[in-house]
């Protein structure tokens, strides 16, 4: 099914939309650091459900990948030359993870990019929407699972925590059984549900450690440091 332009912005999305509206895309986010050297450009795609109830679609990237395994994420990667910017990224990854046409996803806005420091990206959030139905196809050597939580379970008090990682960064996170939702791509949830008009109140006390499964890269890069400065 190819997407409607002039399909309107589903009556759940709309504040989201109009708010989106109103952000500087280019202004630096609060706290982020200034990048040093040429940055290297990628983007991801938060892709809401056309529905009542909008789900937010998650992916969980395959035990092979190099750069954050097993890590749960937005469908997205760095930019290809021939990219006309951030959203043609975001789409063509979208399309080669997941199998979902960029015909049939309508882009709503984006937020500023925020650097990713473990793999010292520059990354942009596109969000953006599609029908919810569609099947969906996923790229095995990319992606393990597709995972798509409601907003209401977003929002919902019980699955929210704040992720204490070793070196002691501390942000928004989510439990879902075995499932840890931390670091970039939940700053970025964080934020939407909150422009969205769907944040409810929770316990930012609740700290959590960071599951080794979901910080590997971390782990990997501290073994390293030992094996050449054992003191």
């Amino acid at each position: 099914m190819r997407a409607d332009d002039t399909a309107p912005v589903p009556s759940s999305l709309q504040r989201l939309a109009t708010c989106l509206e109103t952000i500087d895309a280019t202004a630096v986010p609060q706290g982020s650091r200034e990048i040093t050297g040429p940055a290297r450009w990628a983007a991801v795609c938060v892709l809401f459900s056309a529905s009542e109830s909008p789900d937010m679609l998650f992916t969980q990237r395959a035990d092979t990948l190099r750069k954050h395994p097993l890590q749960i994420s937005f469908p997205g990667g760095s930019e290809d030359v021939g990219d006309a910017g951030p959203c043609a990224t975001a789409l063509r990854e979208t399309t080669e993870e997941i199998g979902l046409p960029a015909d049939n996803v309508r882009v709503l806005g984006r937020l500023p990019s925020a650097e990713v420091v473990v793999s010292r990206f520059e990354v942009v959030p596109v969000v953006a929407w599609w029908d919810g139905v569609e099947p969906l196809t996923i790229s095995p050597t990319e992606v393990k699972q597709v995972l798509r939580w409601s907003v209401s379970d977003l929002v919902n008090p019980e699955n929210r925590v704040t992720a204490l990682h070793p070196s002691g960064f501390t942000g928004p996170a989510w439990m879902f059984d075995d499932l840890f939702l931390w670091g970039f791509t939940a700053r970025v949830a964080d934020r939407l549900l909150r422009l969205g008009g769907w944040e409810m109140p929770w316990d930012e006390t609740r700290r959590v450690p960071v599951p080794d499964e979901f910080m590997r890269d971390h782990l990997e890069k501290s073994r390293a440091t030992l094996t050449r400065d054992p003191r």
